[in-house]
């Protein structure tokens, strides 16, 4: 008998379909799905619970399916293929006919979120982190074939994984159109394929020139830094194009882990995979730890008595285990050097696009960069949490700066 499989199917419930499904999976190979009842992640309108009912069985199987990406399709299909244990298990992924991408995932645990984490937590985290970047250094033809992944802020030591700027100076007026104009010609050429992410980063610094900056969070030193690098990126970007380059996640937030009670833990929002150093990730990790969801999914600072995690001992800790795991093939003094121009280029290509976007959200903020989504005050439960946390951020960008 054919069993179909596909989205439309199985997000109406289908239990032939999801029986196929099940059955993918040994030891289910003969199972038979009884029952299928949905329900909304609220307030994650992407994300649909699915609890699976066997026939013969009393505990049912919780699945997540999850409206996304071509990227992150993409990733399911390849890369977690070999990340088992750190994401979760991916039952199905599939693009319509219009590539919007739909995943079927296990429903990974979710016992200690990360305002209560503490330094063994963090320590957990770190190391899978360093697990995966691990994994795939060296690996620059295993790499190459993923081509539906980014890369910057340029490879150096992988020349051949990315396209040359030279092939695309036709685009470079593209790339400066309207507000992105306060990139110079010369940061254009030098950014190569990061001039894209640079664009809105200067449409975000546009915004906040043209407000006046943002009282008590961006001042006038930290304009003048930021259209520096606007205008020159190089000294921002040459230390980190003489790091080796893995795959990286792009943006794993501490809000991405899920830890487990038995102390696993698993990393989720995959929607922006780099070829990149992994100081990438380093960086935006120690930059989010401060900021933590509720269980409603707003923001907030970490509440006052959570375990003090310093910054130092999240980047030693992580350099440690990079150093165990790679031995001589990994120099830790070379990553820590490049902090500060790590630290500068997260904060321009995350949150300054990330503020414009508050400050003018009726302006033209394209998603197919896999920006995070525009802040909105009703996102937060007060504007002050946001504040205090983006003038600690620039603090520490205009720290980072002047290190260059």
């Amino acid at each position: 008998m054919h069993w179909p499989i596909n989205i439309e199917a199985l997000k109406n419930k289908d239990v032939a379909a999801w029986t196929a499904l099940i059955r993918q999976r040994p030891p289910l190979t003969t199972a038979r799905v009884s029952s299928v009842v949905e329900e909304k992640v609220w307030p994650w309108a992407h994300l649909t619970r699915y609890e699976i009912s066997l026939v013969g069985q009393s505990d049912p199987i919780t699945l997540m399916g999850i409206e996304t990406s071509e990227t992150v399709v993409h990733f399911y299909q390849t890369v977690a293929q070999e990340l088992r244990g750190m994401v979760p298990y991916c039952w199905w992924a599939q693009l319509d006919d219009e590539d919007e991408g739909w995943v079927v995932v296990a429903d990974a645990a979710d016992d200690y979120r990360p305002m209560v984490w503490g330094q063994s937590d963090v320590e957990g985290v770190l190391r899978r982190l360093a697990e995966m970047h691990s994994r795939f250094w060296g690996r620059y033809r295993w790499l190459e074939k993923q081509s539906w992944m980014r890369a910057y802020p340029g490879v150096a030591n992988a020349p051949n994984l990315l396209m040359s700027w030279s092939e695309r100076r036709d685009e470079e007026e593209e790339v400066r159109h309207g507000r992105g104009d306060l990139l110079s010609a010369h940061a254009v050429r030098s950014a190569g394929d990061l001039a894209w992410e640079l664009r809105w980063a200067a449409k975000g610094v546009a915004v906040m020139r043209d407000a006046g900056g943002w009282p008590s969070v961006i001042d006038e030193e930290v304009l003048g830094a930021l259209l520096d690098l606007l205008d020159d990126p190089v000294p921002m970007l040459q230390p980190l194009r003489g790091l080796p380059v893995t795959f990286v996640h792009g943006n794993p937030f501490p809000h991405h882990w899920h830890v487990a009670m038995d102390g696993g833990e698993q990393l989720l929002g995959w929607q922006r995979p780099l070829l990149a150093p992994p100081i990438i990730d380093l960086v935006a990790f120690c930059e989010g730890f401060p900021l933590v969801r509720n269980h409603r999914g707003q923001w907030q600072l970490r509440p006052f008595g959570a375990p003090e995690v310093s910054e130092q001992t999240m980047i030693d800790g992580y350099l440690v285990h990079m150093s165990r795991l790679l031995g001589t093939r990994f120099n830790a003094r070379e990553m820590r050097q490049a902090l500060p121009a790590a630290r500068c280029l997260h904060f321009l290509i995350h949150w300054c696009p990330q503020i414009g976007a508050w400050l003018a959200p009726t302006d033209d903020w394209p998603s197919q960069f896999n920006l995070p989504q525009p802040i909105r005050r009703q996102d937060f439960q007060t504007v002050g949490v946001w504040q205090t946390y983006m003038a600690e951020a620039a603090d520490r960008f205009l720290f980072a700066y002047r290190a260059l």
